[in-house]
């Protein structure tokens, strides 16, 4: 296959411009290599030179801190261990600064030295030449790098000299600095530049060594230990291979800063910028070609679609040869489209003129050969059986016919074929994804000369046709039989058709004409005049109206009903005839108002009810509430009516009537009583949950009854007050005795039990004989309210009867209960004075401790036994039962408190 004229001018164009491409990397390659080595150069020698000037600043304050501690220190000799270490103490925040600190003598021995290390005491440092420098000069100094004596780690030593109150000098204040522990000069060691890039320092000098490198080992050792590092120092280029070295003097300390970066990362950019430029020629040479292409493309369009229009073999496609437009074209282009066109024009002018008249037509027209091979089809006949051109040419109508017609069809169609007869049919088609159409069919032969040359036949669609008579018949039936009252009218008014069911209703006769009727036959005349002045205007504005109205019935009376009246329009959607829809809706509005009644009576009723009324329906939410609950709520029956209970309540209250309310939607009626706080009175309320069923069982909602129970609640507390009181002292009676002593034994009780106390008046006998009844009860209310000065609150008291009393007492220790057994017994025996009288008596007292696993009747028959024991024992005194420690001095009622 040849290569296009295009594809050849694509190829050529990349061709060129890969070779330009080449030739110019080629001729800027060195150069590039070179520029981006320089502009890493000047980066490293800007990074250097910011490191050593820190590296210069961070000497000289350290050198600094050191010459102002030395300044400020008057002796380096001192007289205990003490001393030394408030000295160092005293210059702690310079000390932390440093690995080590220390003083030396001027005889050159180390005096002190913090951190201590009981070697370094001692140690001769005269011929060091920091030392020296110190002790000559006279002014501090920094060492050259230097390795310990005691342990022979690398450091440096900052030195200034000590004088004492005099300016004389009397030693030397060192601080040391290892090269190899975390501080500023360490940190340098593992400080990258780029990924394998390094810094180090180098004390300059005959014999360079190392001061700072990342190799431990190369530590103030020698700078030939690196041979590139040594030829920078000593101003050598370097070669080609050799790492990138950048070196700046830190001239105060004598040393050189310098980084080095590898070779390979050096070049690294060029490498990446090689790759990147690779790429992107690839994709410029890719970006031409393409270009090229396209450029060729446009440029030759026309002369393609002209030979593609040219080499199509189906002739229908010729037509399109008349009108045929390659778009901008060179002239001689243009001109050969423009001769083409002409002829193609006239060949093809008759055929498209009898086309068109057969594809303007809704029907659909067909040519066939004498053996039923379909020549022709229009476009309608195309649509009505849902083919192709293509499908139809190819005769899949057949394919098309309903099953249970194909055989008859096909063979009607053969015969008249055969025969040469005029053919004429109803068939069924069945269109995928559409209803069954119903076809009619009608061809005729062509004769020339006397033979038949072929059929020529028309198709129509009456599928609608037969269905809107279906569906009219339908209708028809309908609107017999309906109950409804239907009519219909012209677009004047005049009636035309009226069902059974309305001429019932008018009371017209089956054999009157209703053309006979008016109007004012079937309406008051307030209603005819609604009709005309509003109910006509809107269905004309909308299409359809809906209301209620008035109408006579058979017997004249004027009934409601309900009433539709709808506007038909025809196709060009001018007004064609009204169609009116009526219904006799006297029993609807009865039913109505009878229902409006009751809701009317059920409010009225409800509202009237000192309770809260409510319903909630199955999807809980309001749908009848009364006045009462309206205003316990503080909002309006409609704005409470369909909301929901948590909406209303809140999510916490509703959190309270979740489960009540969700039992009774489930169908099972609830009953409880619920206490609530309002403002410092407490109110209780009845609350009852009723479910409403339908018919099926199902409910439909619940309805729920509050009422305020609180003055029944109240009255009951009061009866059970009055029924466990006595009456002359106000204290507990028997019966409010033994409910509170069943509730302290209770298992529900799970507090630490106290304990009862029974008391005895010694002596009550005497008063009632000698002063009389009056003045015993009036003995018995004053040992009452004696008795309630020396209880708690939390405790109980209570009276038995005569002079039998009783204490329970919540939780108490041992010590405590003896304390008030003895205050008991010791307000007894206090006097009693009623105006010129006064009696003395005495009381007996037994006390037993409580217990969950001991019976009540026990506990009081243990009291019972210890008070016997104390009456027993001259009285006026108090007895424990065995379960209550009992001390030497509690039970003489003259130590109670």
């Amino acid at each position: 296959m040849r290569p296009t004229l295009k594809f050849q001018a694509a190829f050529l164009a990349t061709i060129l411009v890969a070779a330009l491409l080449c030739i110019a990397f080629l001729a800027e390659r060195t150069k590039f290599r070179s520029d981006i080595q320089v502009l890493i150069q000047k980066h490293q020698q800007a990074l250097v030179k910011d490191a050593a000037t820190d590296l210069r600043q961070r000497m000289d304050d350290y050198l600094d801190i050191v010459q102002r501690t030395a300044a400020q220190t008057r002796t380096v000799h001192f007289g205990s261990p003490q001393d030394a270490r408030r000295y160092f103490a005293s210059i702690a925040p310079t000390a932390g600064m440093f690995d080590s600190v220390f003083l030396v003598g001027m005889d050159g021995k180390v005096t002190a030295v913090s951190p201590y290390v009981e070697q370094v005491v001692g140690v001769d440092v005269h011929d060091r030449d920091y030392f020296k420098q110190v002790v000559v000069v006279g002014q501090a100094a920094v060492s050259a790098p230097l390795r310990n004596r005691i342990g022979g780690a690398p450091n440096i030593v900052f030195a200034a000299p000590v004088s004492d109150d005099a300016g004389h000098m009397v030693g030397v204040l060192c601080a040391s600095l290892g090269l190899l522990r975390p501080n500023f000069l360490g940190d340098m060691r593992t400080t990258r530049i780029g990924e394998h890039g390094y810094l180090f320092v180098v004390q300059r000098g005959n014999a360079p060594v190392f001061v700072i490198h990342p190799d431990d080992a190369k530590l103030l050792a020698n700078t030939s230990a690196e041979p590139d590092i040594e030829k920078a120092l000593a101003g050598q280029p370097p070669d080609e291979t050799a790492p990138m070295i950048t070196l700046e003097n830190v001239i105060s300390t004598g040393w050189t800063l310098g980084s080095v970066i590898p070779r390979n990362e050096v070049d690294a950019p060029f490498a990446v910028m090689r790759h990147r430029l690779g790429w992107a020629s690839l994709f410029l040479i890719a970006l031409v070609a393409c270009s090229v292409w396209g450029g060729m493309q446009l440029l030759l369009r026309p002369l393609h679609r002209l030979h593609v229009a040219l080499r199509r073999a189906d002739h229908c496609e010729w037509d399109g040869l008349t009108t045929l437009d390659v778009g901008h074209a060179s002239p001689e282009i243009d001109s050969i489209v423009r001769s083409l066109r002409a002829l193609m024009g006239q060949v093809v002018q008759q055929r498209a003129e009898l086309e068109a008249v057969n594809d303007a037509s809704p029907l659909g027209f067909f040519r066939t050969r004498n053996d039923g091979r379909t020549t022709y089809v229009n476009n309608a006949y195309c649509s009505i059986l849902g083919l192709s051109k293509e499908d139809a040419l190819a005769d899949s109508w057949r394919d098309r016919l309903a099953p249970e017609d194909k055989e008859r069809a096909e063979r009607a169609w053969d015969a008249s074929r055969e025969a040469g007869l005029v053919f004429r049919d109803l068939q069924r088609f069945s269109i995928p994804g559409e209803p069954e159409r119903q076809i009619s069919v009608t061809a005729a032969p062509v004769v020339v000369d006397g033979a038949a040359q072929g059929y020529v036949g028309v198709i129509e669609d009456i599928t609608q046709r037969v269905r809107a008579e279906q569906a009219i018949g339908a209708l028809m039936s309908i609107l017999e039989a309906t109950p409804d009252f239907i009519a219909q009218t012209d677009r004047y008014g005049q009636l035309t058709y009226i069902n059974p069911a309305g001429r019932a209703f008018a009371g017209i006769p089956a054999d009157k004409a209703i053309s006979e009727t008016t109007i004012t036959d079937y309406h008051p005349p307030e209603t005819v005049q609604f009709l005309k002045d509003v109910v006509v205007p809107t269905a004309l504005r909308s299409g359809m109206w809906m209301g209620e109205t008035l109408a006579y019935n058979a017997k004249r009376e004027v009934v409601p009903v309900a009433h539709t009246v709808i506007v038909h329009r025809d196709s060009a959607g001018k007004l064609d005839h009204y169609s009116a829809l009526m219904r006799d809706i006297r029993a609807e509005k009865a039913a109505k108002e009878a229902v409006q009644r009751n809701a009317e009576t059920l409010q009225t009723v409800t509202d009237a009810m000192p309770g809260q009324v409510l319903f909630v329906g199955a999807d809980g939410r309001y749908e009848f509430v009364n006045a009462a609950y309206a205003s316990e709520m503080g909002m309006s029956r409609s704005s409470l009516v369909g909301k929901t209970v948590a909406e209303v309540v809140g999510l916490a209250a509703y959190e309270r009537l979740r489960e009540p309310l969700e039992k009774a939607l489930a169908g099972n009626p609830q009953r409880f009583e619920r206490e609530e706080r309002i403002g410092s009175s407490l109110t209780y309320r009845e609350v009852q949950y009723v479910p409403q069923f339908r018919a099926d069982g199902t409910v439909i909602g619940v309805h729920i009854l509050v009422t305020d129970i609180t003055a029944r609640k109240e009255k009951e507390v009061r009866l059970k007050a009055l029924s466990m009181t006595d009456h002359l002292t106000g204290l507990l009676n028997r019966a409010g005795f033994d409910n509170q002593m069943e509730k302290a034994l209770s298992s529900d009780n799970r507090r630490e039990l106290g304990a009862l106390l029974l008391i005895d008046l010694d002596g009550f006998k005497r008063v009632n004989d000698t002063y009389g009844h009056a003045t015993g009860d009036e003995v018995l209310r004053a040992f009452a309210d004696r008795l309630r000065t020396v209880t708690r609150p939390s405790d109980f008291v209570a009276r038995f009867g005569g002079d039998e009393f009783a204490v329970i007492v919540g939780p108490v220790n041992d010590d405590a209960l003896h304390k008030l057994a003895g205050r008991i017994v010791s307000i007894g025996a206090r006097p009693y004075k009623f105006g010129e009288v006064v009696i003395e008596l005495g009381c007996s007292v037994g006390v037993a401790r409580l217990s969950h696993n001991v019976d009540g009747a026990v506990v009081f028959s243990a009291a019972d036994d210890a008070l016997y024991r104390a009456k027993g024992h001259g009285k006026g005194r108090y007895e424990f039962s065995d379960d209550v420690a009992v001390t030497e001095t509690a039970s003489e009622s003259s130590e109670a408190p």
